[in-house]
């Protein structure tokens, strides 16, 4: 199964991925993000996918599948509706 240390390491490399990345952003998601993560984005569509770009090829082994909405968005087995 692997070491009892590997979740830790895990989440102390994303932790550190996040800063890093983040570091390197002008516009940043609302929320911080770890592991699953939901994202509240609040400037455009346009920037939002170019964010998701950048992420996306900052490190070359770590990749995020996604799902852009904004009306309905399935997370943890959740379905989450945006209500105006």
């Amino acid at each position: 199964m692997g070491s009892y240390m590997a979740p830790a390491r895990a989440s102390l490399f994303m932790a550190k991925f996040e800063m890093d990345f983040l570091n390197t952003c002008d516009k940043k998601p609302t929320l911080p993000f770890l592991d699953d993560i939901f994202l509240l984005w609040d400037n455009s569509l346009n920037d939002l996918q170019l964010f998701v770009d950048s992420i996306n090829t900052y490190h070359p082994n770590i990749h995020f599948t996604h799902t852009i909405s904004k009306q309905t968005v399935s997370f943890l087995d959740v379905l989450i509706k945006m209500m105006i």
